[in-house]
């Protein structure tokens, strides 16, 4: 879901949707390839990453690496739980719009609302995890398929609702120069390759 966020968001930098696919294509490229730079050697060896790393850094030194891979794996958790909430608030008061008063106070960025369907999606999750990894890998193999039949769903009712007059690809709110775009591509390069760098850890 975070990816889908970084990648409307190039939008708001004032990209056409070409450029924003351009980014995003050449940004994962490039971390795809250190991404298996940096796994070469485990798949030659048939040990895991942290085995490999205490090779640079030590028994003992080899922890570092395996502590940062372990606080990124973290705070996406926290992010990609954060986004699904919000989902989930949105649907929720979509169909019960009674519940707008648990909207009003707010807490470290989340309101009443905000922090019960945080809780909700975390226990969601957590119960997957808590089966093991076959729990995960079959969740994966009924979400994954999902995720796109859902989006192609909600793109043929937009569509049926704005008709084809509403298709616009150059959603930027704003203009931008060659010299302006061609920086804001640059800039979106990075971002986009900080998608798989994020599956990578």
């Amino acid at each position: 879901m975070g990816g889908y966020v970084v990648a409307a968001s190039f939008f708001t930098l004032g990209l056409a949707s070409w450029q924003v696919l351009l980014c995003l294509l050449v940004g994962i490229c490039i971390v795809q390839l250190c991404a298996n730079l940096v796994a070469k050697p485990s798949q030659m060896a048939g040990v895991p990453y942290a085995v490999i790393c205490r090779q640079a850094f030590g028994v003992f030194g080899a922890n570092i690496p395996a502590v940062i891979r372990g606080l990124i794996a973290f705070a996406w958790y926290g992010i990609q739980t954060y986004l699904a909430a919000n989902a989930l608030m949105l649907v929720l008061l979509k169909f019960w719009p009674s519940l707008a008063s648990l909207t009003n106070s707010s807490f470290l960025g989340l309101s009443t609302l905000g922090w019960l369907c945080f809780a909700t999606m975390w226990l969601l999750q957590a119960m997957v995890f808590w089966h093991g990894m076959n729990a995960i890998k079959r969740f994966i193999d009924i979400a994954g398929p999902a995720v796109y039949v859902v989006m192609l769903a909600l793109a043929g009712w937009i569509v049926y609702k704005t008709g084809l007059d509403g298709i616009s690809f150059t959603l930027a709110s704003k203009s931008l120069s060659a010299g302006e775009q061609t920086w804001q591509m640059i800039t979106a390069h990075g971002a986009g390759g900080l998608l798989l760098l994020r599956a990578a850890a």
